[in-house]
């Protein structure tokens, strides 16, 4: 079977400033439909909500945690994430981005006044939709389907969403799910998350964060769970295995994106990584995804 692959910055078609002008902050919901094994990576600049109507996707989030989601299940994806879904079947979800989703919530702070979630990056959350959420999951669908999509309406079924999920789910387990969001690291994690591919160093990261490197090193490892050079290893192999697995690129491309020296650096790389040159891996896992 013949995949497709898709490498985006942004799992929405069209990410307007509509909503941002009108009310001041972004919610987009939309319609996404995969096709059997299509492969869509990439990242959202907000965090992002995803039902899935029916179908199974695997999703993947920084190399750090993967699901697999069937029909029925809900999944946040926390901002500035590097994400992979991989459809093992044809699939269609209902995909939120909305700024300021926890500002949506009424009445005592999920938090209770401290974070909830211990500092975990690249967690993928999960919840399972009960008929009432179905319902309306199903409902918000047709009418994007209709053509309504308005700012006011998308703010509108974002409020209520939100108003729902307090009302038929128990306060821990909305406190669970929308853990990443109440990380109190959450300033130190988005300045990694927005810097570290850009740069070459740890020191160049903790200069950003206005940190010395050796206090760096320290909340790093606090609230990443490993070194900076290690963590930035990992998320750099997880990007180049996917672009050279799913992507287009040509390789001269991607060992350039990734800032190589030389073509022969970009391929001393991928055999202590992977254990094969970028063009080996490429052609023989591609074999194997067409093969399933």
């Amino acid at each position: 079977m013949e995949s497709v692959y898709t490498d985006g910055s942004s799992l929405f078609a069209a990410v307007t400033s509509g909503s941002e002008k009108r009310y001041g902050r972004h919610t987009v919901i939309e319609n996404v439909r995969l096709a059997p094994w299509e492969v869509r990576m990439g990242a959202d600049s907000l965090p992002v909500v995803l039902l899935v109507l029916y179908g199974r996707v695997d999703i993947s989030v920084n190399g750090a945690e993967r699901v697999s989601a069937g029909a029925g299940t809900v999944v946040l994806l926390p901002a500035d994430c590097y994400y992979v879904l991989t459809a093992r079947e044809e699939a269609h979800l209902l995909a939120y981005a909305v700024e300021e989703l926890l500002e949506m919530w009424e009445g005592e702070p999920l938090s209770g006044g401290g974070a909830v979630g211990g500092g975990i990056v690249g967690r993928l959350s999960v919840l399972e939709m009960n008929e009432r959420l179905w319902e309306y999951a199903l409902t918000v669908s047709e009418y994007l389907f209709d053509g309504i999509s308005s700012p006011r309406f998308m703010r509108m079924k974002a409020f209520e969403f939100m108003h729902l999920l307090q009302f038929y789910y128990a306060r821990d387990e909305l406190a669970a799910f929308f853990s990443p969001l109440l990380d109190e690291d959450m300033d130190f994690t988005r300045i990694v998350m927005d810097n570290w591919s850009r740069v070459r160093s740890k020191a160049e990261l903790a200069a950003i964060a206005g940190l010395s490197t050796s206090r760096f090193g320290v909340k790093f490892k606090e609230v990443f769970g490993t070194s900076p050079y290690q963590w930035m290893m990992s998320r750099k192999s997880e990007q180049i295995y996917h672009k050279l697995v799913y992507g287009s690129e040509s390789l001269r491309e991607i060992s350039e994106e990734f800032r190589f020296g030389s073509v022969q650096h970009f391929n001393d790389f991928c055999k202590k990584r992977f254990g094969m040159t970028p063009g080996k891996l490429r052609s023989q896992k591609r074999a194997e995804v067409v093969a399933v």
